[in-house]
């Protein structure tokens, strides 16, 4: 395997995982702290990010490595759990509590 397989590899899955969360390369360059372009040329094999940045998409995403270059489940996405705690943990405090208060309400008129 080249540097340039990896390359593209490493891109192809960031770019499934960012879909997988419905965000855009923006959003998701806000996340781990890149712009765009910077994501943009992750995705497309022309860049691979540093140690520190690796660290923190697996930090953010709670991925290990092991998930991370795991090129063979590439079209794998997040599942349900994670995307659930990367969209609360980006909300303030009090929708967060609001959105608390719903579950508790939700799972109690049905049952859960």
């Amino acid at each position: 395997m080249t540097k340039s397989n990896i390359k593209k590899l490493f891109g192809n899955k960031i770019k499934t995982i960012r879909k997988s969360l419905n965000m855009s390369q923006e959003e998701f360059g806000y996340l781990i702290g890149l712009e765009q372009d910077s994501i943009s040329k992750i995705e497309n094999g022309r860049r691979f990010p540093s140690p520190k940045i690796i660290d923190e998409i697996s930090y953010k995403l709670q991925l290990d490595y092991a998930q991370l270059f795991d090129f063979k489940n590439n079209e794998k996405t997040l599942n349900i759990d994670k995307k659930i705690q990367l969209e609360v943990e980006s909300l303030n405090s009090n929708t967060k509590e609001f959105f608390y208060n719903f579950i508790k309400i939700y799972k109690l008129k049905h049952k859960q």
